[in-house]
Formats: structure tokens, sequence, C-alpha cells
């Protein structure tokens, strides 16, 4: 499967027609936000295998209730693949494919990607600079904390599904939110129901 989100496929292609529109305003006329800081390095091979998604701020391509694995590996012409899997209760799992290169100014850092994917998703629009930033990373490559400059995407990854609660995720969070992100609205993976629950429920 190549498309994630589930439903009329004419209302598919609508929301990412207007998903890609809010992006490229999000990019050419943004002048809120200060510059967003990423790690110096990423060493490919050692990021490279499969993480948790640990809790994400929504998502066109994934229904909320639903948690993802994120897959990456080392081509032998140097970019790298990508494989979402979206998982959601006892519902079969569903994956889309797609690839990912150095942003650029980032060929050295690997810090920034564009990330592409294939179906509909083609039809997004992929900024210069990057979908992709590593803003955190732990020493081990045992916990990643991705988003987008707009703040707009946010996703913090572990290498095992019952990495939530560790100081590390309190800490990669709590710096999200120093940077700009609304946490509001953010989702945290219950990996044991394969489904999400709101980080800060509703009063």
């Amino acid at each position: 499967m190549t498309d994630l989100l589930p439903g009329n496929p004419l209302r598919t292609v609508v929301e990412v027609v207007r998903r890609g529109a809010d992006l490229v305003r999000g990019v050419v006329g943004r002048t809120d936000h200060p510059p967003l800081p990423t790690v110096e390095h990423v060493d490919v091979a050692r990021y490279a295998g499969r993480w948790y998604e640990l809790a994400r701020l929504p998502v066109l391509f994934q229904p909320d209730a639903s948690v993802a694995i994120a897959e990456y590996g080392l081509r032998d012409n140097g970019t790298v693949s990508v494989r979402n899997t979206a998982c959601r209760g006892t519902d079969p799992e569903r994956s889309i494919d797609g690839s990912a290169t150095p942003a650029a100014g980032a060929e050295e850092s690997n810090a920034r990607l564009r990330v592409r994917f294939g179906g509909v998703a083609r039809l997004v629009p992929t900024p210069v600079e990057g979908n992709y930033w590593v803003m955190r990373l732990a020493p081990d490559y045992s916990a990643a904390l991705v988003g987008t400059p707009d703040r707009s995407s946010l996703w913090l990854l572990g290498r095992r599904p019952s990495d939530w609660g560790t100081p590390v995720v309190e800490e990669y969070l709590a710096w999200a939110e120093e940077q700009g992100f609304d946490l509001d609205p953010l989702l945290v993976a219950d990996w044991s129901a394969r489904t999400t629950r709101p980080y800060r429920p509703a009063a």
C-alpha cells in the first residue's frame, strides 16, 4: 500500500494538494520562528534500522489512532531507503516506501534530509532545506527527535516500543516546546494496544 490515509481516494488527493500548499506557504512565508537547531552530525549507518514512534504531532498520511514503525537502510547509490508502517489495533499493517537524501547544505552532516514517498504522497512538495531535521539524538542512537522548521511536524523515536517514559523522552519534549513546537495536540503511542492517546488529555 502506498496511501496511509483511508477513505475516498478523491479526498486523499485533495488533502494531499491542500497540505502541499500549506507546506509551500510555511516555507516561503515563515517569519515567526527562530532557526531550528539540529545535531552536528548523523552517522547514517548507525541511524539505520528500526525505530518505533513514541510520540508525534498529527500527520496527513497516518490516522490519529495508529502508531508507526520507521525502517531505514543504506542503498548502494548512497541514498537511504525509508519504509513507514502504520499499525492500528488488530487492523492489517499498511506500509509506504520512499527514499531520503541529504538536504542542500547538509551533505556532510546528514542532519537535514529530504524524504520522498511514492503514491499520491509524491504530490507533496519537498522543501530544498529538508523535511526531516534530526534535532536531538542520543549518543548511543537509542532515541531521536525529528521535526520540521515550521514546527508543524514532530516525531519522537525510540529503538524499543517500551522507551516511552524514560528521562530522555521528557528531556526531548521539553526541549521541543522551548523551540516553539505546540505539544497540545501531541499523540503518544500505546504499543500494547497499537493505538495512541493524547499527551495532554482535555480537561
